[in-house]
């Protein structure tokens, strides 16, 4: 299950990126660790591959949303989107700080 976060609307609207986008990169995207123990998930051209054999998307939907980025906690059976990221800015948790977090929570 994925929640977005008020922050995480907001932020997906500034950017142009839409709910299923935001969707897609939170349950497919690649995975890399952040110092604070969030996730930041990226949907590659590999893990848009995956999504497409396991649910019937359209080519303009996975299109659309190769390269969305988000800032993820997560548990067993939830993930909380906090950020949406820009499409063109290269981060990796390295670069993530905790400011980030700062999230309002619907």
């Amino acid at each position: 299950m994925v929640i977005l976060t008020h922050h995480a609307t907001r932020q997906a609207q500034r950017r142009g990126a839409t709910h299923r986008s935001v969707e897609l990169a939170a349950e497919f995207g690649a995975r890399a660790r952040t110092r604070d123990g969030c996730f930041v998930r990226i949907l590659t051209e590999r893990a848009a591959q995956q999504a497409q054999r396991r649910h019937p998307l359209g080519v303009h939907e996975v299109q659309r949303a190769l390269g969305t980025t988000v800032i993820t906690e997560e548990s067993d059976t939830l993930r909380t989107v906090i950020t949406v990221l820009s499409k063109h800015k290269a981060i990796g948790p390295e670069r993530y700080n905790k400011h980030h977090r700062e999230a309002v929570y619907v």
